[in-house]
């Protein structure tokens, strides 16, 4: 269900609450580990927005593909994004360490 469908094309709740909650919580857990274990944990982090997604697309009329997107394309966005923003982190955090900016992240 959309939150005001007359103003907003798209999803406020998932593209302004649950996805970025989500990708937080990414972030955080993966904020001291391994790089294969970050994309380990992205595509497993991704499985519970694509399952809704999926659940949507099939049994609602909330979504719907054009010119041949799938499932599959949504999930592989989706792990691609994550890694890009733990990426970026990666980037900047020498950047704060450096201006002497003390994370909140233990």
């Amino acid at each position: 269900m959309r939150l005001a469908p007359k103003l907003f094309a798209n999803s406020v709740l998932y593209d302004y609450v649950i996805c970025p909650l989500i990708s937080v919580i990414y972030c955080q857990t993966t904020y001291n580990t391994k790089p294969g274990i970050i994309i380990l944990l992205g595509a497993l982090f991704a499985i519970p927005q694509i399952v809704i997604e999926y659940l949507a697309e099939r049994k609602t009329k909330l979504i719907k593909y054009k010119n041949g997107w799938t499932w599959v394309h949504s999930y592989l966005g989706i792990v691609a994004v994550k890694l890009a923003m733990r990426a970026f982190i990666e980037i900047i955090r020498p950047k704060f360490k450096q201006a002497g900016i003390r994370s909140q992240i233990t």
